[in-house]
């Protein structure tokens, strides 16, 4: 689920800005200077109104899943998981050290999943 929605609060947040009508006119115009964000990426793609509806819904949805994450039970849960997958590696024969790295690559459950290597 939350593999889904990371995206997702991405892909809202770049709708959150309004679209720069002259970068969508001519995205390859080598003599702009501004920066693409991902906004100017969907500049254009959108009618005002749907970009308006668009963007209370992503505000509603970050808003959301803010409020969640500021939870002091949503802190112990993932406090939780991650103590019994540390415990639940040792018991499966990892040292304690790959057991922290590992917990330390698997990072936060709800975040965006494993974290590569050094």
């Amino acid at each position: 689920m939350y593999r889904v929605l990371i995206p997702s609060m991405l892909l809202a947040l770049a709708l959150l800005v309004p679209p720069n009508r002259a970068a969508a006119q001519d995205p390859l115009d080598p003599s702009r200077k501004e920066e693409t964000s991902p906004a100017n990426l969907f500049g254009g793609l959108f009618g005002d109104s749907m970009q308006a509806q668009l963007t209370e819904m992503a505000t509603k949805v970050i808003d959301g899943y803010l409020d969640y994450l500021a939870k002091p039970q949503t802190t112990k849960k993932l406090a939780t998981f991650q103590k019994n997958y540390y415990d639940a590696l040792i018991e499966q024969g990892f040292t304690k050290e790959q057991a922290f790295e590992l917990v330390l690559r698997f990072g936060n459950p709800l975040a965006d999943g494993p974290r590569a290597g050094k």
